[in-house]
């Protein structure tokens, strides 16, 4: 008897290994398209993610949060960033560590993200490309906490990249050089007309981004920035900014951001004397423009 219940215990066991040698098999074989394809199929997300935990490193999922909400990271090596949707997050980890996401308060949804060009996007435009944006936008997403990044290129004029009138903000803990990054509030008339510049103009963009998130690293400048030499922010260049400037540069007053952006009339990313000549060459009428 004891002799039989230890035969039965070893196929048994052997049984155990061969079944998860076929699923591990089955699991490594699991490629994007044929996610999607059992996704497409009905298969609950959280039956495919069991299905590859341990046999991928790393997988990508959108996760839709409680409005008003934040997504913490739960853990260090995991990545989170702001989508281009209000109040999805895109998360990138193991996918074992998914299910204390869908744990947390402010967890509503979750979807699978799909990168290889293998998975066929044709039929939508392209992520991140002005008629992306646009499409959000018909959607109803606009909202007025969302935000734009343009970094220009060197040779271009931010004024040919500002919608007159936008509302700029300034990064208070960012990676990103303020005198090179424009971060701008926009109306959602002005995204579109942002969205515009971009596809009509991409030599003077170098990089942007457009967000339905709200950037909370950003603190609002208070006034609408659209004119080059104006200092003061009256919308109007006058002897009020060359003397704000004279005095910056001598070492008498400090210039906050935004006039650090605004005093910069040459666009070389340094406030120098430069600035303060061709400042004085303009309202003596020497120049037509700055």
């Amino acid at each position: 008897m004891k002799k039989t219940k230890k035969i039965c215990a070893l196929l048994l066991s052997s049984l155990i290994v061969s079944a998860l040698s076929v699923s591990t098999v089955s699991a490594e074989a699991l490629k994007e398209p044929e996610i999607k394809d059992l996704l497409d199929n009905g298969t609950d997300i959280w039956q495919v993610i069991d299905r590859i935990t341990g046999e991928q490193g790393t997988i990508s999922c959108d996760i839709t949060v409680k409005p008003g909400t934040d997504l913490p990271k739960l853990k260090e090596t995991h990545r989170i960033d702001f989508t281009s949707v209000k109040d999805v997050y895109n998360v990138v980890a193991p996918p074992e560590d998914f299910k204390a996401y869908s744990e947390l308060e402010c967890f509503e949804s979750m979807s699978y993200h799909f990168y290889s060009s293998s998975v066929d996007t044709s039929s939508q435009p392209q992520l991140g490309s002005p008629q992306y944006y646009r499409n959000k936008l018909d959607k109803g997403l606009y909202n007025d906490k969302m935000y734009i990044m343009i970094i220009p290129e060197e040779s271009a004029d931010i004024n040919d990249i500002l919608v007159p009138g936008s509302a700029r903000f300034y990064p208070k803990n960012s990676g990103y050089d303020i005198r090179k990054a424009i971060f701008i509030n926009p109306t959602e008339e002005e995204v579109y007309k942002y969205l515009d510049i971009i596809e009509e103009h991409p030599d003077l963009i170098e990089y942007y981004i457009i967000s339905f998130n709200e950037y909370r690293g950003l603190v609002p400048d208070g006034a609408r920035v659209d004119i080059k030499g104006d200092l003061d922010g009256n919308k109007t260049i006058d002897t009020t900014d060359l003397t704000l400037l004279s005095l910056a540069l001598i070492g008498d007053n400090t210039l906050s951001d935004a006039q650090l952006i605004t005093a910069d009339v040459d666009g070389d990313g340094a406030v120098t004397l430069a600035d303060l000549a061709r400042l004085q060459q303009y309202l003596s009428k020497k120049i037509d423009a700055l």
